[in-house]
């Protein structure tokens, strides 16, 4: 039978906001549970920002990126939740799963970002790393998506070029489906996610670029006046 779970409202982890939950679970072939779950943060919601290099805004960010709960036969991942795939992190996918069915969503985001946090973004010690946020934004996203390890040598290959990182990452998605072609039905999707990745990370650096203007021209207008006075 099915049921609708609602999260209460302002409920929140970090700066992110799970009042909008919910989702419905229901019984699947053969006796398994599936649900049907709406995105953390739905696509969409990320705009133009500055990125501050923080975990949480590029946990925010790329959870716009990861969908509610999937379990595609191709997926070599298996059944995943919010980006948690079951393959690649059993533990943790069985407990939001078990957090979700016991209706416990606020319970259930924790772990998700717990998971994030400590599997994808402290393994790369990106708190206490040099380099830029847009290029610290690229790396967690590649650490989420292609795994940790590769996103530690796509570091190490490119320096921290945001470009380079951001090309290599697409290289990396057409080999794979050129090693296997039962992969090619996420290349889209893959592709989507690079373009994403890379217009949010050219808004902040126009904003960063447009902020260093305006802070120029007024020191220079300061100079100016003190001179003439």
């Amino acid at each position: 039978q099915d049921r609708l779970i609602a999260g209460m409202p302002g409920q929140t982890y970090g700066d992110i906001d799970f009042s909008d939950f919910d989702y419905k679970a229901f019984s699947g072939g053969r006796g398994r549970s599936y649900a049907k779950i709406a995105p953390i943060v739905p696509s969409g919601q990320i705009g133009t920002i500055k990125l501050d290099g923080s975990a949480e805004q590029a946990i925010r960010i790329v959870l716009t990126k990861e969908g509610g709960f999937s379990n595609h036969a191709a997926d070599t991942g298996g059944a995943t939740i919010y980006g948690i795939a079951s393959e690649h992190n059993p533990i943790e996918y069985r407990r939001i799963m078990d957090a979700l069915r016991r209706g416990e969503s606020a319970e259930a985001k924790n772990i998700v970002y717990d998971t994030y946090k400590r599997k994808y973004w402290d393994t790369l010690n990106l708190d206490n790393s040099n380099l830029s946020p847009e290029a610290k934004l690229v790396a967690f996203d590649a650490s989420v998506n292609q795994g940790s390890g590769y996103a530690r040598q796509l570091i190490a290959r490119t320096n921290g070029d945001v470009d380079a990182m951001l090309q290599e990452r697409m290289n990396r998605y057409y080999a794979i489906v050129n090693r296997n072609s039962s992969q090619a039905v996420f290349l889209q999707g893959w592709t989507n996610r690079i373009a994403g990745i890379s217009g949010i990370v050219e808004g902040s650096q126009r904003l960063a670029s447009q902020q260093s203007s305006e802070m120029f021209l007024a020191s220079h207008t300061i100079s100016t006046r003190n001179a003439i006075a």
